[in-house]
């Protein structure tokens, strides 16, 4: 989710994090091996975002 709330920025994606920026590109290329490239362009990106919205709401009550 704070990749998204970063506006895809990994610069800041990090530093919201708290972690180093090396480490974020190794979680998103994980991300990447598991949804595969599209994920952060387009309508792809939007169904991520989406899911992720939802699974937070779902596991808030």
């Amino acid at each position: 989710m704070a990749y998204f709330a970063c506006d895809a920025s990994l610069t800041r994606t990090a530093t919201d994090l708290f972690i180093h920026v090396n480490t974020l590109y190794q979680r998103m290329d994980r991300v990447t091996a598991l949804l595969g490239p599209q994920w952060r362009h387009g309508d792809h990106a939007l169904q991520v975002h989406l899911a992720l919205k939802v699974h937070s709401v779902l596991a808030a009550h």
